[in-house]
């Protein structure tokens, strides 16, 4: 390479590198002007459209209501995100959360539709990472513990937050409330626990008897790691599962007549008693 060669290619360099500065600084005039030279100088530039479409970004005015936050969500998953990731790279997280969460706080305060979940504040927060805001906007939901998804976000929101066993609890709600959900989540990797994901892998191989649905598996989780049983509070919700889940409970942590409790294990489940007795 002559040094003619050498000379563009450090210019073209310099020049793509004050764009993506200005980009990452959120400085439209400053990635404007650096735009143009890179422009003028390279007009095959790979970044010059991805990187306009960034700058328009940038002088896109936060949204003020739930119609400007949909249309930046649209926006965001259609066009900012791709443009994004491919002139910023991994530096795009941060600057992607921003224009999430101003999503999220424009849309705080709008009712929950099971209809469009993704278009309620949780959704805006979880892809934001901001877990605190995504805990308040849905506890700030009627019965939100009945709807399947802002369950599997709060689960995950109070995870991220270190608060593993309160996690696991509302982890535990979903699977009883909606099984086959809950194992999609734990077949594709989307539960981060990996106390849970490691039981999960464990209770895939047991052959218990009647064993039929994944909601059986928060009473096995007991049996396989009774540590979580600490300051686990008795499901709310009636059923064989979760009265299985609170017949274990009470004989993790030494609450009851045991005999008796066995006895209420071999009714409900057989295979769980087994498995029961087999680890003490």
């Amino acid at each position: 390479m002559n040094q003619l060669d050498l000379f563009l290619d450090g210019r073209s360099v310099r020049l793509s590198n004050a764009l993506r500065s200005a980009l990452l600084n959120e400085d439209a005039g400053a990635a404007a002007i650096a735009h143009r030279e890179l422009a003028e100088f390279d007009a095959t530039h790979h970044w010059l459209a991805p990187a306009k479409t960034l700058i328009a970004a940038l002088r896109t005015s936060i949204p003020a209501n739930n119609e400007e936050a949909l249309a930046d969500m649209a926006r965001l998953e259609e066009e900012w995100i791709p443009a994004a990731r491919a002139v910023l790279g991994e530096d795009s997280r941060d600057w992607l959360h921003r224009k999430w969460r101003d999503v999220g706080r424009a849309l705080a305060g709008s009712p929950f539709n099971p209809k469009s979940p993704d278009r309620h504040a949780s959704y805006a927060y979880l892809r934001s990472e901001d877990w605190l805001s995504v805990e308040r906007c849905i506890l700030a939901v009627p019965d939100f513990s009945a709807q399947p998804i802002l369950l599997e976000r709060i689960a995950e929101a109070v995870w991220r937050q270190r608060r593993w066993k309160d996690a696991a609890r509302l982890w535990f709600k979903l699977c009883w409330s909606a099984p086959d959900r809950f194992q999609g989540l734990m077949d594709h990797g989307a539960v981060p626990d990996p106390v849970l994901c490691d039981g999960w892998e464990r209770w895939q191989d047991q052959d218990l008897e009647s064993l039929t649905s994944p909601s059986w598996f928060p009473a096995w989780m007991l049996i396989h790691e009774p540590k979580i049983a600490e300051l686990m509070p008795v499901p709310e919700t009636t059923g064989a599962p979760q009265a299985a889940f609170a017949v274990l409970l009470k004989l993790t942590i030494g609450k009851g007549e045991e005999m008796e409790l066995r006895r209420e294990l071999q009714r409900l489940h057989p295979g769980l008693l087994a498995s029961y007795l087999s680890r003490r």
